[in-house]
């Protein structure tokens, strides 16, 4: 009788067990499915990755080229003086304080703009607020910065150097307004993009 009643008992602790395994089976496959479907939710378009890596090589390419002129260097310019009148638009060219503040800013913004898009994983993810009002704040900017400066260089508005008004209705304030555009697709909710 006792093997009996033995056997009935590892028998019913062994269909409790699997009860019990398949029922955290159960709650494990729907906590993934809830988070898979969470994820694809917040997860960016093709566009939106698109934009935000044109935006993030131009943002990481002005960063770099910010911290090169932080280091010491005027390049590609043969001189301080010369590079003054063509990026600032007027003389001495700003210390390294200043410039690697740029540089600094600059490569904040690469960084948001690249978790924004999906491009980089990033804990809290694309949906964190302040990667949220970061990336709109980078857009904004680069916008603010792209139509003032076309507008100031076309209307001679204020002391500039010819060569810098030059190349900012050429280069500078229409490579703002692109790169603003992109990082502003890049901004978007995901709904708000399909």
């Amino acid at each position: 009788m006792e093997s009996s009643a033995a056997r009935d008992q590892s028998a019913a602790l062994r269909f409790e067990v699997c009860r019990v395994l398949g029922d955290l089976l159960d709650a494990i496959t729907i906590r993934y499915r809830t988070a898979m479907t969470i994820r694809y939710r917040t997860e960016s378009s093709i566009g939106q990755r698109a934009a935000g890596a044109f935006a993030v090589v131009g943002l990481a390419g002005a960063a770099a080229l910010h911290a090169v002129w932080a280091n010491g260097s005027p390049w590609p310019a043969a001189s301080w003086d010369e590079l003054a009148d063509t990026v600032v638009g007027r003389r001495p060219f700003p210390g390294q304080g200043p410039t690697w503040t740029v540089a600094a800013l600059l490569a904040t913004a690469t960084l948001t703009t690249s978790v924004r898009s999906g491009l980089v994983p990033f804990p809290g993810g694309r949906e964190m607020v302040l990667v949220r009002i970061g990336s709109k704040a980078v857009a904004a900017t680069l916008l603010a910065r792209g139509a003032v400066g076309a507008v100031v260089s076309a209307f001679n508005v204020g002391a500039t150097t010819p060569a810098f008004r030059r190349w900012n209705l050429a280069v500078y304030s229409p490579l703002c307004l692109a790169l603003g555009a992109a990082a502003a697709i890049a901004s978007q909710s995901r709904s708000a993009s399909t």
